[in-house]
């Protein structure tokens, strides 16, 4: 039976540079699974209402969390009453 360490499995940790309108975006190739797992439980919690689960914001937030996380993009949500703003 093989195991895991025979097939050599690496992390690609490097980063790729896309532009997004004339400006250098340097993207993450990899974010730990506990990383992954933070945005989906944040993301959840802010869509809560109380009863249901607003699916709109979940999926723009989830996607907001991904792209700042994923990205060197510096964005102080603190600045945000609600991340929808963004």
């Amino acid at each position: 039976m093989a195991k895991l360490e025979d097939f050599n499995l690496k992390l690609n940790k490097s980063l790729k540079v896309i532009k997004v309108n004339g400006k250098d975006i340097a993207v993450k190739q990899y974010l730990p699974a506990e990383d992954k797992n933070a945005i989906l439980e944040i993301a959840m919690q802010q869509a809560d209402q109380g009863t249901i689960l607003n699916t709109f914001a979940l999926d723009a937030i989830f996607h907001t969390y991904i792209v700042l996380k994923y990205t060197e993009i510096n964005a102080d949500l603190g600045q945000f009453e609600n991340i929808l703003e963004l």
